[in-house]
């Protein structure tokens, strides 16, 4: 069996796009986002789920443009090793409202916060396109930011759809899976 285990990896896609939300996330702007090596990225908040977000960028896109914010400053410093742009979290605001979201293309708010903390008085001086994902629970974005021109918002319900996707593309590998698993029966048996 593990002689299968190693075949079903490596000659088919079974275990491919994992569905964590963390993954969702990555396959979702790999799929939507071009160019996204070039894009600049803006991840607020390292807990788990961020956490795992800016892992798995750095994993799949060879990403060099992400600017993270976090509450505890320390903890993001030790985390990054200095592999992403660290702001302090007391500059939420200037750095949404003066500096950077002009020169944002990817925002994902990734918060526990009860209520939202990302309003749509921040984007006062957007000029470009620019996609949110909130990965909140209860979600973090007004929900009136999706109506300013330009911003594309998602939160984990809409994002589902696309583990949904990713699901139908692993079950039209069973076939193949079914071969492999006849091959090494069949082998065995002899």
């Amino acid at each position: 069996m593990i002689q299968a285990s190693k075949r079903i990896k490596s000659e088919t896609h079974l275990s491919t796009g994992v569905s964590s939300v963390a993954y969702i996330v990555v396959h979702y702007i790999l799929k939507e986002i071009p160019e996204v090596s070039r894009k600049n990225i803006f991840l607020y908040d390292l807990g788990k789920i961020g956490h795992n977000v800016c892992e798995n960028l750095l994993k799949y896109t060879d990403h060099k443009h992400i600017t993270l914010i976090n509450r505890t400053h320390q903890t993001a410093r030790s985390w990054t090793s200095g592999r992403l742009l660290i702001k302090p979290y007391e500059q939420l605001q200037v750095v949404f409202c003066e500096i950077d979201i002009r020169e944002i293309d990817i925002l994902i708010v990734a918060t526990s916060a009860p209520s939202a903390v990302i309003l749509s008085d921040m984007f006062s001086n957007r000029r470009r396109s620019l996609l949110i994902l909130d990965l909140s629970i209860p979600e973090n974005v007004d929900p009136l930011v999706s109506e300013i021109p330009g911003i594309h918002l998602l939160n984990v319900d809409a994002l589902s759809q696309h583990s949904d996707e990713i699901m139908d593309q692993r079950k039209k590998e069973i076939p193949n899976v079914e071969i492999i698993l006849d091959e090494v029966k069949k082998e065995f048996f002899q």
